[in-house]
């Protein structure tokens, strides 16, 4: 098992959200071959995801405290 340090939180990238998000990282590539990101993403009041594609594909996790749901698109 390796263990990371934290990575700390950081600020939207803008050509992907609009309003306030902010990313927590959670998992990233460590090995060749390996493509897959995992990360918390918080949006203030209004903000929203801007329009974009990911090439690989994405998999969608939303929350709140009660519900859970999921979408994938490849």
């Amino acid at each position: 098992m390796q263990i990371d340090p934290v990575m700390p939180t950081t600020k939207n990238p803008p050509e992907q959200f609009t309003g306030d998000v902010w990313l927590d990282p959670i998992a990233f590539p460590r090995e060749d071959g390996q493509q897959m990101i995992v990360a918390k993403a918080r949006f203030a009041p209004g903000a929203r995801t801007a329009w974009h594609s990911h090439a690989i594909g994405q998999c969608r996790q939303p929350a709140d405290h009660h519900h859970v749901a999921r979408a994938c698109d490849r």
